[in-house]
C-alpha cells in the first residue's frame, strides 16, 4: 500500500470518528433536560430611559431561522435615539439546529459589511467585549453590536461559541445559548457606538432569567 493510500485511510478514519462524535453529541444533547427560562416576550418594554415596541418577524423568516424563542423590538431613547434589539434563544442546540451568525444572515438581507471589530464595555459584573460590525444597504448605514451569551459567558467568536456548546454538552449536558444583537442607525460612527454602549448597559442586567447562567 502506498503512502498516499495510508494518508487517505487516516483521513477517512478521522472523518468517520468526527461524524460518529457529532452523532453521539446530538443524542446526548437531545436527551438533556431543558433549563427553565422566562419567555423573551416578557422582557421589559421599558429599559431605563428607553421605550420599546415589538416588531414580530414574518412566518417565512421564522421558518427559515427555526427560532425557538425570540424578541425583535425597536427602542426609542432620549434625544430621538433609536436602537433595534433582537434576541434569539435556543434552549437546546444540536448540530444543524443552532444559532445563525449575523455575519451570514445580514448579507442575506441585503446588508453589506463595511468594517468589523470589537467594542469593550465596563459593566457592574466586569468588562465584556462584543462584536462591532458596520453594514450598509443602499444609503442606509447601521452599527451592529452582537454577541453570543451562554451559561454566563459573553462570547464574541462564533467558533468559541461552538467550542463551549460541545464542552458544556459533555460536562453539564447543556447546550442552551442566545444571540443578542443591537442595531443602531448611523448618523456618525462615534455617537452610534456611544448610543449602543449605553443601550447595552441598560439591557445586560435585565437579561438574567431570560438567558440562564
Amino acid at each position: 500500500m502506498s503512502d498516499h493510500d495510508h494518508q487517505f485511510g487516516r483521513l477517512c478514519a478521522l472523518a468517520a470518528l468526527l461524524f460518529a462524535s457529532a452523532l453521539s453529541m446530538n443524542v446526548i444533547l437531545r436527551q438533556a433536560p431543558r433549563i427553565p427560562s422566562r419567555p423573551l416576550q416578557q422582557f421589559p418594554l421599558r429599559v431605563g430611559a428607553w421605550q420599546g415596541a415589538s416588531l414580530p418577524l414574518s412566518g417565512k423568516t421564522l421558518a427559515a431561522l427555526d427560532l425557538h424563542d425570540y424578541l425583535n423590538r425597536v427602542y426609542f431613547g432620549p434625544g430621538q435615539q433609536v436602537a433595534g434589539l433582537y434576541i434569539a434563544y435556543y434552549p437546546q442546540q444540536t448540530f444543524g439546529d443552532d444559532i445563525h451568525s449575523p455575519k451570514n444572515c445580514l448579507p442575506g438581507s441585503g446588508w453589506e459589511p463595511i468594517a468589523n471589530g470589537a467594542l469593550t464595555l465596563t459593566l457592574p459584573r466586569g468588562r465584556i467585549s462584543v462584536n462591532r460590525y458596520l453594514v450598509a444597504r443602499g444609503s442606509q448605514r447601521e452599527l451592529i453590536l452582537y454577541w453570543f451569551q451562554q451559561r454566563g459567558r459573553v462570547i464574541r467568536s462564533e467558533y468559541w461559541s461552538k467550542f463551549y456548546q460541545v464542552w458544556d454538552g459533555l460536562r453539564q449536558g447543556r447546550s442552551d445559548a442566545a444571540l443578542v444583537r443591537v442595531a443602531i442607525p448611523i448618523q456618525d460612527n462615534r455617537s452610534a457606538a456611544a448610543v449602543g454602549a449605553d443601550f447595552i448597559r441598560q439591557v445586560m442586567p435585565r437579561l438574567q432569567g431570560f438567558i440562564p447562567d
